[in-house]
């Protein structure tokens, strides 16, 4: 699977009114992106409702502050990668998820995959401090085939793991079981 020419090198897509995004989005702008820019240009696209000033604060000529976006899809693919330096946030990231389904290779915190179970380096990458973070953008960016790989093991992870057919069998399985729970409690 060929990958598309991009407009950015690396996405991170949220709700950037929320505390862990906006974080996130300052630890990737402030802890990351300097030593990665030191011989290269990295355009870096940051797209979600309501960005904080501190977010919007983050805008320059390498680094787009979108707001809210009509099609989150389109922040999606716009990008070679997507990076989620997450490490206060609780729960499923379904920005990972969303990411994975696009098949836009994916970097995340080992907090953040606990949620999501992906195998690292075969679906995901994990990064959990800032000079880690750097080491996988690099190799990703540089690294076509692992890129495609990322892309491809992504998409199947979330095929296999998240679809909704997966989810809508589980979910009758629950309703059937239920019907009958309350069938042999009313004979």
């Amino acid at each position: 699977m060929p990958r598309v020419k991009k407009k950015y090198d690396i996405a991170f897509v949220g709700n950037m009114g929320y505390y862990p995004n906006i974080q996130a989005a300052i630890f990737l702008v402030k802890k990351i992106l300097p030593q990665l820019t030191q011989n290269r240009t990295i355009t870096l696209l940051i797209a979600g409702a309501r960005p904080s000033v501190e977010v919007k604060n983050l805008a320059n000529k390498n680094i787009t502050v979108t707001g809210w976006v009509e099609d989150i899809r389109e922040a999606y693919a716009s990008a070679k990668i997507f990076v989620a330096p997450i490490f206060h946030g609780r729960g499923q990231q379904n920005k990972i998820l969303e990411a994975m389904a696009m098949g836009i290779p994916c970097i995340t915190s080992e907090q953040v995959n606990q949620a999501i179970g992906a195998k690292n380096g075969a679906s995901i990458l994990i990064a959990n401090d800032a000079k880690s973070c750097q080491e996988q953008i690099s190799l990703l960016l540089q690294d076509v085939a692992l890129q495609n790989q990322l892309s491809k093991k992504g998409l199947d992870f979330i095929h296999k793991n998240y679809s909704w057919e997966k989810y809508g069998k589980q979910l009758e399985e629950i309703i059937v079981t239920n019907v009958k729970n309350i069938n042999h409690a009313n004979d």
